[in-house]
């Protein structure tokens, strides 16, 4: 889904017809750089079941049977954090495809125009071939970045609820700063090691 809609976005941005494209683009990039912990509290305020601007905005129209616990629902909080951690990403995957497709030549759209390739064609044999070495960049550092996720998904739930929110992160803190039980370091302490392997490694 991150990938689908950075496409989607950076293809936007690069259509000479597209208007506003500087505070689109300072629009999708504004989540990127704030803090983690910011964007949790913002999540919040948007998730939370009682007050949230969600669940207000659905009984405000009538939805009220559509208003759900966002972030205390087993079936749900994985899934409110993943669009959480998306909003909070894209930016930086649509800036880069962006620069990728910008420095495809025009002189290729021209010729395939001049063929009569309309505007999927030009996406589909030209535009995503060309940008293969940059998508494997981008996948490859979410890869990445996927591992290290610890902070918006530990101030929205700590793993909660029943653990089903837990990153690989989040879990070793559970694990060796428990709220309610004994420590227990040397289970922490290689499960992060094995986590600092898998970073290296990719």
């Amino acid at each position: 889904v991150l990938f689908a809609l950075a496409l989607y976005f950076s293809v936007v941005l690069t259509h000479p017809r597209v208007k506003f494209k500087r505070v689109l683009r300072m629009g999708l990039f504004f989540p990127y750089a704030i803090n983690e912990v910011g964007v949790a509290f913002l999540w919040i305020f948007i998730l939370n079941p009682q007050f949230g601007l969600l669940n207000g905005s659905l009984r405000a129209l009538g939805l009220d049977r559509l208003a759900q616990p966002w972030l205390g629902s087993p079936g749900l909080a994985l899934g409110s954090i993943t669009w959480g951690i998306i909003w909070m990403q894209i930016g930086f995957y649509v800036i880069l495809l962006q620069a990728g497709i910008e420095n495809i030549s025009q002189d290729i759209f021209e010729a395939a125009r001049i063929d009569g390739a309309g505007g999927f064609g030009l996406f589909r044999h030209i535009t995503l071939p060309l940008l293969r070495p940059v998508l494997a960049v981008a996948v490859t550092y979410w890869m990445i970045q996927s591992l290290k996720i610890f902070g918006i998904a530990y101030a929205l739930t700590r793993g909660a609820p029943a653990g089903k929110t837990h990153t690989i992160a989040t879990y070793v803190v559970s694990v060796a700063f428990p709220d309610k039980a004994m420590f227990r370091f040397g289970y922490g302490s290689a499960i992060a090691v094995l986590h600092f392997v898998l970073i290296v490694v990719l």
